[in-house]
C-alpha cells in the first residue's frame, strides 16, 4: 500500500505524534518504502523512533489493531514464530498452535520485528521465503501458507552502536528488502517533543533539562549520528 498522507494530525489511535522536521523527513523515506511490494528494514540509531514511525503509519493506514510486533531475544526461537503443537486436557492428544508470524501470514496481518538483523539462523531460515516469495514454509507440519492479501513485514536495525554484533544473515536481509534510513533527532527537536507531550514541564522549566540529559546519554552512546545513509 503507498500513501502520500502519513502525516495527518498528531493524534491518532490515543498516541500523540510530534511531527518535527526530522520526524517528517523520515516519515517521507518510509512512505515511499510502502510504495514497493517489499518488506521493509527501518534502520537507524537507537531511540531515533524506528518503531514508534511504523505503529504512526499503521493507525494512519488502519492496520494498528492487527498490527504484531515481536522482539527477537536470546529466548526466540522459529517454534515460538511458526508454531507447534500443545498437549490438551486429553492424555496422548496434541493440538496445533500457529505462531506469531503463522497468525499474521494467514490472516493477511502487518508484523514488526524488532531487531530482525539479530535473528539467529533458524528465523532467519524461516523468514528469507517469505521475503523472497512470500510464502512461510512450516517445517513440523511440512506445508507453505502464501501471505494472504494485506500481509505485510517490517523489521527494524539499529546501527551506530559499539560492540553490537553484526549478522551474518544482514546482507541477505538487505537483498530482499527495502531499507528505510531513519536519522535521530536533533536536540532541540527532543526539547519540542518533551514540551509537546508533557506541557506542564514547562511550567517548571524542565524540558530544557531532560533535552540536555537525553543529548548527554544519547552521544555518549553512539546517538550522535545523525547523518542519513539514504
Amino acid at each position: 500500500m503507498c500513501s502520500s498522507d502519513l502525516e495527518g494530525a498528531g493524534e491518532a489511535g490515543g498516541e500523540q505524534f510530534v511531527l518535527t522536521r526530522t520526524v517528517r523527513a523520515n516519515l517521507a523515506r518510509l512512505g515511499a518504502a510502502l510504495c514497493r511490494d517489499t518488506a521493509v528494514l527501518v534502520e537507524g540509531p537507537a531511540a531515533s523512533g524506528k518503531s514508534a514511525m511504523v505503529m504512526h503509519v499503521a493507525r494512519k493506514l488502519g492496520k494498528d489493531n492487527s498490527l504484531i510486533r515481536i522482539h527477537l531475544d536470546d529466548q526466540m526461537d522459529s517454534k515460538t514464530l511458526l508454531g507447534s503443537y500443545v498437549c490438551t486436557d486429553t492424555p496422548g492428544e496434541f493440538l496445533w498452535k500457529p505462531g506469531a508470524l503463522t497468525q499474521a501470514v494467514e490472516q493477511g496481518r502487518w508484523v514488526l520485528i524488532e531487531d530482525m538483523d539479530l535473528a539467529p539462523f533458524e528465523i532467519l531460515s524461516a523468514l528469507i521465503p517469505l521475503l523472497e516469495s512470500r510464502r512461510l514454509f512450516i517445517p513440523s507440519r511440512n506445508y507453505t501458507i502464501t501471505a494472504r492479501q494485506g500481509f505485510r513485514l517490517f523489521g527494524t536495525r539499529t546501527t551506530g552502536q559499539a560492540g553490537r554484533r553484526e549478522s551474518a544473515g544482514l546482507p541477505m536481509l538487505q537483498a530482499l528488502t527495502t531499507q528505510v534510513a531513519v536519522e535521530a533527532w536533533g536536540d532541540d527537536e527532543v526539547a519540542q517533543v518533551v514540551g509537546a507531550l508533557y506541557p506542564n514541564l514547562k511550567e517548571h522549566n524542565l524540558v530544557g533539562k531532560i533535552a540536555e540529559i537525553h543529548a548527554l546519554l544519547t552521544h555518549g552512546s553512539g546517538g550522535s549520528d545523525r547523518k542519513s545513509v539514504v
